[in-house]
């Protein structure tokens, strides 16, 4: 949830929204347009194993991103990412993902 406010600011809601919740790659020159990236790797470059697979998201996320993404109440950020660290399975979340990097 952490940085969600970041995205919707620089993007806007709607491909903030869109980019969260489809879990899909988004196009190198949709993603410069929009100022989400400052520049990209030349096509021989390979890409990065964290960049290949996009992640799966609960339903409770996707909830959370839905509403983080409409509203501008920052003092909730801290409230949601302390609940999300307090929701069983942070170990083994953290290890998977250490693991697809």
């Amino acid at each position: 949830m952490l940085g969600t406010r970041r995205l919707v600011e620089r993007v806007g809601p709607d491909p903030a929204r869109h980019w969260l919740l489809g879990s899909e790659i988004i196009p190198a020159q949709q993603a410069l347009e929009t100022g989400l990236a400052t520049g990209r790797l030349d096509a021989d470059e390979p890409v990065p194993a964290t960049l290949a697979q996009p992640p799966v998201i609960s339903g409770r996320t996707a909830a959370t991103l839905r509403r983080l993404s409409r509203s501008d109440d920052a003092d909730a950020d801290m409230a949601d990412l302390v609940r999300s660290a307090a929701e069983p399975g942070l170990r083994d979340r953290i290890a998977a993902y250490r693991q697809r990097g």
